[in-house]
């Protein structure tokens, strides 16, 4: 069903499967069986447990983005600082400037 949640269809197969465990019997006869009770059961399991794992995943890759965001800011600054100091190094020379891949400007 388009647009449906994975909570949604998890809560609707356990609610499946516990019809079936009541009505297994009378269910045999158009060919559900114990074994796709345990299936859907299994199913509903897997997908909990690859939820929780893809939610630990999305928070980790938060962390490591935040991580190197401060990373690209502290290399940032460095340029930064290493540009100024060659521009003065070098400031009779600006031509030696793109030896540190600095463009000169007017």
């Amino acid at each position: 069903m388009p647009g449906e949640g994975l909570a949604g269809l998890i809560r609707e197969m356990r609610l499946r499967a516990d019809g079936m465990t009541n009505h297994l019997t009378e269910l045999a006869g158009v060919g559900l069986s114990q074994e796709d009770l345990v299936a859907g059961r299994a199913l509903a399991t897997q997908m909990e447990a690859q939820d929780a794992e893809q939610e630990a995943l999305k928070a980790a890759l938060k962390a490591k983005t935040v991580e190197l965001n401060a990373t690209m800011t502290e290399a940032r600054r460095w340029r930064s600082r290493a540009t100024k100091l060659i521009k003065v190094a070098l400031a009779d020379h600006p031509e030696l400037w793109v030896e540190f891949g600095i463009t000169a400007r007017q």
